[in-house]
């Protein structure tokens, strides 16, 4: 696991490793945007230390022109991404132990109309543990998912990195319940995880750029 979380860091920082801008940076835990073991995760005093330490740009750093975000420190997203990729060591069974709402009130969400982004290691943190929640939820049963009925109509978008599609908790919700019974099985596992949607206009862009 740890392995497969490295590897999805690296692709996305040399996909999307681009200095953030600061004005577009929403501060972490803001009100409309929590997510308890994520948050948790990154507010851990060694984590903190070494988000801030990483977060530098450095004379040996090197610089790549992105078409979307501009200049990037392609190296300093690498420094982030190893950083979350320690500190989602274990997470994916973490929750296991979880039920279906508890993922869903764990995962990094925004308010409609109120997408934001994040910096550094907080980009790869919440990116790719949003993605690990959606992947746990796309296990659970119908029978356990049916206690989500209440959130089919929820606006709230779950946070999808900046060049990401749209995708609500509603989608989720709904997409779960569809395949669970799309398979047969109203009492089994849903086949496979849900993921979540790019849209089909969608391009990469740097952790903290908006599209």
């Amino acid at each position: 696991m740890r392995l497969q979380v490295a590897h999805l860091c690296l692709f996305l920082t040399l996909a999307c490793g681009c200095k953030p801008e600061p004005s577009r940076i929403v501060v972490l835990g803001g009100s409309e945007s929590r997510s308890p073991l994520l948050d948790a995760l990154l507010t851990e005093t060694n984590a903190v230390v070494r988000i801030k330490v990483a977060a530098q740009d450095l004379a040996g750093d090197e610089w790549r022109t992105h078409p979307k975000g501009g200049r990037c420190n392609v190296t300093r997203s690498g420094r982030a991404s190893e950083i979350a990729t320690d500190l989602l060591e274990g997470f994916p069974q973490q929750l296991t132990n979880l039920s279906a709402p508890e993922l869903v009130a764990n995962l990094k969400t925004f308010s409609y109309g109120d997408y934001g982004s994040f910096p550094d290691a907080a980009y790869y943190v919440y990116l790719i543990g949003n993605r690990m929640i959606v992947d746990e939820f796309g296990r659970r049963p119908h029978t356990e998912l049916g206690a989500l009925r209440s959130l089919r109509d929820d606006t709230r978008e779950i946070w999808n990195g900046d060049s990401g599609g749209l995708f609500s908790v509603a989608d989720l919700v709904r997409d779960g319940l569809l395949s669970t019974l799309m398979n047969g099985q109203p009492d089994g596992a849903a086949n496979g995880s849900q993921p979540i949607r790019s849209g089909s206009n969608s391009t990469s862009s740097a952790p903290g750029s908006r599209r």
